[in-house]
């Protein structure tokens, strides 16, 4: 398995949600897939791609309804929302 990208180890990434909602995913459940691009995400949610059944997606993600996908809520807010200011 390829080693995690540093996002997925940052603490406002996976940590927070495993702390929040009190699970917790080893090594071998997790696949780095490299450049971080969504798009290739979900594409191997959709395909599931080595066992894949969960991927990183942006709400703003058109292929996650299209390819059947479903997005998860967060009711305890965990994800921070990134903004563009101008």
């Amino acid at each position: 398995m390829p080693p995690l990208r540093s996002s997925s180890n940052a603490p406002d990434a996976l940590p927070a949600f495993e702390k929040a909602y009190d699970f917790k995913l080893g090594q071998s459940q997790l696949l780095s897939l490299a450049g971080g691009d969504t798009a290739v995400t979900i594409k191997a949610a959709a395909q599931q791609t080595s066992g894949v059944n969960a991927a990183m997606a942006y709400g703003t993600d058109g292929p996650v309804a299209a390819l059947g996908l479903q997005t998860l809520t967060d009711p305890k807010g965990v994800q921070p929302i990134y903004a563009r200011h101008r």
